[in-house]
């Protein structure tokens, strides 16, 4: 239960930090960005829900979850908000 309940808490921290600087900075692709957010937060928090239960294990699920997050959301969505922030004057 160690690495979901960091899970959920990291992304907690790294969501609300981004979601606070795109509203501040009025980042046009906001909506669209939380609304990945919020799936990803609904998907971690489901892994959590089926474990702490007995109906799920961490499994090859979880880790491609992870790696998906990984590879499609930082490496991809959140790198599309570098240069808006960059012009902004934010690294």
């Amino acid at each position: 239960t160690k690495v979901l309940q960091n899970l959920i808490s990291y992304t907690k921290v790294h969501f609300k930090t981004e979601e606070d600087l795109m509203a501040q900075y009025n980042y046009p692709e906001y909506a669209e960005h939380k609304k990945e957010h919020d799936e990803l937060t609904k998907q971690v928090l489901d892994f959590y829900t089926r474990f702490q239960s007995g109906n799920s294990f961490i499994t090859i699920e979880v880790m491609n979850f992870l790696r998906d997050w990984l590879v499609k959301h930082i490496m991809g969505s959140d790198k599309k908000y570098g240069p808006f922030f960059i012009a902004k004057g934010i690294t």
